[in-house]
């Protein structure tokens, strides 16, 4: 399993300190890292790096370094925002952007006409799509998967953000982001907490 980030976060904030922007990256660069090692998970970062908060402005190198990295991986699956999301918080442009590029490195991985500058052959198949979200009605007209979330993983997911993105979600401010992830995962009926994932291709 790769996870790609494909931004540093330079232009988010640091809970109660103030860093530049080379600092912020830094940070979240490393947490990144930490997180993805206590996960078992590759942590992949783009070449190149992109703008944070602006991926939309480079939506067509995106699409390309992408796909550059999915044919070359040769993943079978491929999971990232579902494209129109608008899960509270989650609704983001730079997650738009990636949900954009995944979906296209998925439905062109075969197609040698697409990025013909690209130093990989393309794949011989096209990787499957999977997009998160919590709203049903985005995947309403696709193959929907539900992933049950128990009080025992929305409170190792509280202190796992915690732990690991501390200058996102501080342990001294847990009282206050804690309850809006509960808030966003939680569904009906009877206030289940759930994520969806849907099947576009």
């Amino acid at each position: 399993v790769t996870v790609l980030l494909t931004t540093l976060g330079e232009n988010g904030k640091v809970h109660g300190q103030t860093f530049s922007r080379e600092e912020t990256a830094s940070i979240r660069k490393l947490e990144f890292e930490s997180a993805a090692h206590e996960l078992g998970v590759h942590a992949l970062i783009s070449d190149p790096v992109f703008t944070d908060s602006d991926l939309n402005a480079d939506q067509h190198d995106l699409n390309r370094v992408v796909s550059q990295i999915v044919r070359d991986g040769e993943y079978d699956v491929i999971v990232s925002f579902a494209p129109g999301e608008r899960t509270y918080r989650f609704d983001h442009m730079d997650h738009h952007a990636v949900s954009e590029a995944a979906l296209m490195a998925s439905e062109t991985a075969d197609m040698a006409s697409v990025f013909p500058s690209l130093s990989v052959k393309p794949l011989p198949y096209r990787p499957a799509f999977l997009g998160w979200t919590t709203n049903p009605d985005i995947g309403a007209a696709h193959q929907m998967s539900q992933v049950p979330l128990s009080e025992a993983s929305r409170n190792n997911r509280t202190e796992f953000l915690a732990r690991h993105y501390a200058s996102q979600f501080s342990e001294s401010a847990k009282n206050t982001w804690a309850p809006i992830f509960d808030w966003i995962t939680r569904g009906e009926p009877n206030n289940s907490h759930r994520q969806l994932l849907f099947r576009i291709r």
